[in-house]
């Protein structure tokens, strides 16, 4: 991949452990130099619980962005036992906050848990695409790409995330929410 990019390791954003509001304040004044310096970043490592205010910092740069989303769940709940943000709600309140465009988004691979029929009636009203780990084995990657490219507008930003969940258990058995059915 150096042979066509440069890159560059900038460290760490230290958080504080059981804080999210003061952690995503951290991560966000983190992240925003390096966007506002023309720079994509490649984010790896934590849970999707950082990525809000990731996301928060790149709309700052460039408004609001289409999602590529590859995960065994849609994270879109409205909060976790009271409480608005986890790694469960992010994709909820990027919506909620005007950061991502979900009409031109899509999540792929999305298997569970689904605790009702209703369990992703939020992404859906929001207009949401989303793909099912079952169609996504069905129709293909290729066929779920051109239905991704076709959902985001020309010069639309796009902001790709990967959930390892997204693969199944058997090659990523570490994960903290495995799911059957996953890709490999």
């Amino acid at each position: 991949i150096f042979e066509q990019l440069e890159g560059v390791d900038c460290g760490d954003v230290d958080i504080i452990p059981g804080h999210i509001e003061e952690s995503y304040e951290r991560i966000e004044r983190g992240i925003e130099p390096i966007v506002s310096a023309g720079v994509v970043p490649l984010i790896m490592g934590g849970d999707h619980s950082i990525t809000l205010p990731i996301l928060r910092a790149v709309a700052k740069k460039h408004g609001p962005v289409a999602l590529v989303h590859l995960d065994a769940h849609s994270d879109t709940g409205s909060d976790y036992f009271g409480k608005p943000y986890n790694h469960g709600t992010t994709f909820h309140w990027a919506i909620e906050e005007g950061v991502m465009l979900p009409e031109q988004s899509t999540q792929l691979g999305i298997r569970g848990p689904l605790y009702s029929r209703t369990s992703l009636d939020y992404a859906r009203s929001k207009n949401f695409a989303v793909i099912p780990g079952w169609e996504l084995h069905d129709i293909g990657m290729q066929a779920a790409i051109d239905r991704v490219r076709a959902r985001i507008k020309l010069g639309t930003p796009v902001f790709v995330t990967f959930d390892i969940d997204f693969l199944d258990a058997a090659y990523a058995p570490g994960t903290g929410t495995p799911e059957i059915g996953g890709f490999s």
